[in-house]
């Protein structure tokens, strides 16, 4: 089961977005599909999962736009109970008009 798609959506001078996963119960998180637009500038991305109380249970640095064409499938495994967030950090601004990463999170 897929949640619904999360998108971030950057501008030109944003560098860090987060957005809440509701989920019923205890889930387990076993892929993310993520999408990295071609960013004006040349930065990296860096995907967190973190549980309800904010401690990050996963994540992963490096991700740039070549990488995810077509988009990345990131094996996970990780227990969450409750909530949990997902967040991503560039390595810099993006530039330009900015653009949306998006993320489908896969859990049972």
């Amino acid at each position: 089961m897929y949640l619904p798609r999360v998108t971030l959506s950057f501008g030109a001078a944003d560098t860090t977005k987060s957005a809440n996963l509701v989920l019923q119960g205890e889930r387990t998180i076993f892929d993310l599909i993520v999408r990295i637009p071609d960013w004006t500038n040349a930065v990296t991305a860096t995907l967190s999962i973190l549980n309800g109380n904010g401690l990050t249970i996963y994540s992963i640095a490096g991700l740039t736009d070549p990488q995810l064409d077509p988009p990345c499938y990131i094996q996970v495994a990780r227990m969450i109970a409750g909530g949990a967030q997902v967040k991503v950090v560039l390595s810099g601004v993006p530039g330009g008009s900015g653009g949306d990463v998006t993320i489908d999170v896969g859990c049972e």
